[in-house]
């Protein structure tokens, strides 16, 4: 047996019209797939602007010292931060 009787067998088994139909729900799935947008990273920056022109701003949150002054940016969501 060749490579063409296997081909024949094959073909012989699945309808043209499901071959195309696949193709088309293959090559839809892929578009639909391409567009969908990415998701992007939560990130929120604290930025102090010390007004009364004395002491040294703080931010902690859970008892750590996030920044003493500078913009500090966090990765995701700032959960029980005191400035």
């Amino acid at each position: 047996m060749d490579d063409d009787d296997d081909m024949d067998g094959w073909r012989a088994f699945v309808p043209t019209t499901v071959i195309i139909s696949f193709a088309k729900l293959l090559a839809t799935s892929l578009v639909a797939l391409a567009t969908i947008p990415s998701a992007q990273a939560e990130t929120h920056t604290v930025i102090f602007t010390n007004n009364c022109g004395f002491g040294t701003p703080l931010l902690k949150a859970n008892g750590k010292t996030l920044s003493t002054g500078g913009p500090f940016t966090s990765g995701g969501p700032l959960h029980a931060a005191i400035a």
